[in-house]
């Protein structure tokens, strides 16, 4: 579709028809719609099956879809973590990569935010994972049925057997921490 739209766009430029007019501004939308598929696709394939989650672990990762993530919505999202690959278990780095896809997937959503950070640390036997925005905020006491966000984190760091604590308020941005007791 993008190489048709621009292909039309061209043939356009050839019969000198105004690109500001209405067939240009539908063609025009109709590449733009076209490449932001394709760019949503590219990412929900890149969630399916991260490589750089089993080659790299679960830092390179969380860096690659944020940078990903930044460069398709314009959210800068900053990663602070160790320089060094965790060692951990494939099947907990899995559940954290996917949890905090979760927490920033709702930041982009619903937060409003202008910037969010993921940090990942170690210590004292611990691993903990901290991604906050800057965004409206909301009421974590308040149900939210047809949203299965919060749920699934839950469920994931109960897997894990980690503690998720969520703290957010109105105005006050949303601050979503796992932290895993690595000596279990």
């Amino acid at each position: 579709m993008t190489l048709h739209a621009r292909a039309a766009q061209l043939a356009m430029e050839k019969q000198e028809l105004p690109a500001d007019g209405p067939l240009g501004r539908s063609v025009a939308q109709l590449r733009e719609l076209s490449q932001g598929a394709l760019a949503e696709m590219r990412a929900l394939i890149f969630e399916l099956r991260p490589d750089a989650l089993a080659e790299e672990g679960l830092v390179a990762a969380v860096t690659k879809h944020a940078a990903a993530l930044s460069a398709r919505t314009g959210l800068p999202i900053r990663v602070e973590a160790p320089p060094h690959r965790l060692e951990l278990a494939p099947e907990v780095e899995e559940h954290l990569y996917r949890l905090v896809l979760e927490a920033l997937n709702n930041t982009i959503k619903h937060a409003a935010a202008a910037e969010a950070n993921v940090a990942i640390s170690e210590t004292d036997g611990h691993l903990t994972i901290e991604v906050a925005d800057n965004g409206v905020g909301f009421d974590p006491a308040k149900a939210r049925p047809g949203h299965m966000g919060m749920g699934t984190m839950r469920d994931r760091a109960v897997a894990l057997g980690a503690a998720l604590k969520v703290e957010s308020g109105h105005e006050l941005g949303t601050t979503i921490t796992v932290i895993l007791d690595r000596d279990r």
